[in-house]
């Protein structure tokens, strides 16, 4: 009970109000339904791209087991994320957005910004983003993970691998750059988790390719 709820926020990029289907990570670990595949779909059927409703994660600062979450859905990880006897996990989805701890759900249009909090991700991320083209510039590596409050002066930690491997197709706002009442930015403490060198403690299904090359030939 309790584990699956429904929630509302403001999303001033996208400029609406979002449904999110609200997975409190907590609860899943003590509902004896943790996925043994290590495996969650999450999707919403009201998503579209004048309506980018998605999922939020919340209560995560401790995963049962290794676990990769998926959603076509923007995905919003609120609060710190396998922080505690961190395991292999990962996020896929539309587009990343990474709430404080300090998040509680309060933003309104045209309000002040919320101020965050001092807050930790260990995941690998694969999600998708809006395209540089032209003028319209999609704020770069450092703005893949998007943020929602006031970060001036505040860390966000992040310990993981970014992937980008297709546009955004329901969170398709262009990047609207800092200050007003979309967010400031954090400082960032992000590097890579060398966790992910050994494939024994890769997220489960994450995804492999194949490389093939020429290496040698025969010529009659």
């Amino acid at each position: 009970a309790g584990t699956l709820s429904s929630a509302t926020l403001y999303d001033a990029r996208q400029g609406k109000t979002i449904t999110t289907t609200k997975l409190d990570m907590a609860k899943l670990n003590s509902s004896g339904k943790f996925p043994a595949n290590g495996m969650i779909w999450a999707g919403r059927t009201d998503t579209t791209s004048t309506q980018p409703n998605g999922i939020q994660l919340v209560n995560g600062s401790t995963l049962q087991a290794a676990l990769t979450v998926v959603s076509p859905d923007p995905v919003y990880i609120k609060g710190d994320y396998n922080t505690t006897a961190k395991k292999p996990a990962a996020v896929i989805c539309d587009a990343l957005n990474l709430l404080s701890n300090g998040w509680n759900n309060s933003k309104t249009a045209g309000g002040s910004l919320p101020n965050a909090t001092a807050t930790t991700y260990n995941a690998a991320f694969i999600a998708g983003n809006v395209p540089t083209a032209g003028s319209n510039y999609s704020g770069g590596f450092e703005n893949y993970a998007r943020f929602h409050e006031n970060w001036s002066g505040v860390t966000c930690t992040i310990r993981g691998s970014f992937v980008e491997l297709w546009q955004s197709q329901y969170a398709t706002k262009k990047w609207p750059g800092t200050g007003g009442n979309f967010y400031n930015p954090p400082t960032r403490n992000w590097d890579y988790d060398t966790l992910f060198n050994t494939a024994a403690t890769l997220p489960p299904f994450t995804p492999w390719t194949a490389r093939v090359g020429r290496v040698a030939w025969w010529e009659p």
